[in-house]
């Protein structure tokens, strides 16, 4: 009984971890076992950025580059301070980065804007945790469980985080 329970637990770790995606340490694991039971892996809904500077920032934060990738991020929201991509993009670069002030301030706005974009909620909520404010995160977590099961942002791998 005891070591199924720890069974259990080390499995809905690996999950909860494999939901947040590069927030686990078993990350390379999990990709493999999440490759194995989810065949249609590639065919998944994956997020493109409509901005095309947008879309370059993400890969070069992909890459490790995150200096070069919010340098262009801030490029885009000088030319349109309300550019939702943008400030959603900038709050994910600051959530992995650990400005987590910064992070919740750019994601409520980018929710604010636009409350369809991928895993918003679920980055704030992060951010929040990242913080030492659980309650501020459940209520983050509220939107995720309001969302229709067929938007973008109910796919919890919408996007890839960088490896940290």
């Amino acid at each position: 009984m005891k070591m199924s329970l720890l069974f259990i637990t080390l499995i809905i770790g690996l999950v909860s971890g494999a939901l947040i995606y590069g927030y686990t340490p078993a990350k390379s694991f999990v990709d493999k076992w999440l490759g194995a039971i989810a065949p249609y892996e590639d065919r998944r809904i994956q997020y493109r950025f409509k901005d095309p500077v947008v879309n370059s920032a993400f890969a070069l934060h992909v890459e490790g580059r995150s200096d070069e990738a919010r340098t262009r991020i801030n490029a885009a929201l000088t030319a349109n301070p309300s550019n939702a991509e943008a400030l959603y993009y900038l709050g994910r670069v600051d959530l992995d980065q650990k400005k987590y002030d910064d992070a919740v301030i750019h994601l409520k706005e980018a929710a604010k804007l636009d409350a369809k974009l991928p895993d918003v909620w679920s980055y704030m909520a992060m951010a929040y945790l990242g913080l030492g404010q659980p309650r501020n995160a459940m209520d983050a977590l509220q939107h995720v469980s309001s969302q229709p099961t067929g938007a973008p942002s109910a796919s919890p791998q919408s996007s890839p985080t960088p490896a940290g």
